[in-house]
């Protein structure tokens, strides 16, 4: 399967992509210069020009074809480039005209500037705003920019990540989920209460300790199997069997 670029398999992703661009048949734009305007150039003679200009329809129409060329190829390259590329990462990496620019660009990031990158990327995740792409997934974004930058020595403590995705959701949002928050720490603090209260007053009349019950005790359940008794979880039921 294809790698996505994520900022910490660049030399994989770079070897993987040239594969698949070779094989699709559309690396021209990266393996060719941009095809230059044919121009006359300055120090011909006369006669060089002469015969330049009567041979200009031709040439003219050599660079047309090349040039079409290389611009559908130059398109597909950048198509290919930017798919395989992790939304958070591609937003990092500025736009270029040309798949090889963009390469170059990519490589600058993920090899002789790590810190510059990071810096990029910390600086985003700081002024990062909701979008319309939907909550789920802008949440998901910002989560996956917070563990990039833990990837650069940049790790940002949990809270700090999640008060900050909160402060960037729109009002709405920001209702919805402190009551949920909320909701889900009541429902957890009362269920830790209840548990906390119950293994309180929990106290074995066999050995007298506390934190079980006699029917959770060791001793007494000895005792019973001792005595051939047979063990009844619930006491208050006796005598109720029909």
């Amino acid at each position: 399967m294809f790698p996505l670029l994520d900022g910490s398999n660049y030399p994989s992703w770079r070897k993987k992509l040239v594969m698949a661009l070779t094989i699709a048949d559309i690396d021209h734009a990266i393996e060719t210069p941009r095809p230059m305007l044919p121009v006359l150039a300055a120090q011909d003679t006369p006669a060089a020009a002469a015969a330049a200009a009567a041979d200009n329809p031709a040439r003219q129409m050599s660079y047309d074809l090349e040039k079409a060329k290389w611009e559908r190829s130059n398109k597909k390259c950048l198509m290919v480039i930017k798919g395989t590329i992790i939304p958070t990462t591609r937003d990092a990496i500025p736009e270029c005209e040309s798949a090889t620019e963009y390469l170059q660009k990519i490589k600058d990031q993920f090899t002789g500037s790590t810190k510059a990158y990071a810096g990029a990327l910390i600086k985003k995740f700081a002024n990062a705003e909701y979008d319309v792409s939907g909550i789920r997934e802008y949440i998901m974004k910002m989560s996956h920019m917070a563990g990039q930058l833990k990837t650069y020595e940049m790790e940002q403590k949990e809270d700090f990540v999640i008060h900050h995705i909160l402060n960037s959701l729109p009002k709405h949002y920001k209702k919805i989920y402190i009551q949920t928050s909320l909701s889900r720490r009541t429902t957890t603090l009362r269920a830790k209460g209840s548990a906390t209260f119950s293994k309180a007053r929990a106290l074995c009349m066999c050995c007298g300790k506390k934190g079980y019950h006699t029917k959770n005790c060791v001793d007494f359940l000895k005792w019973l199997n001792k005595s051939k008794i047979p063990f009844e979880e619930d006491p208050a039921k006796r005598g109720k069997k029909h």
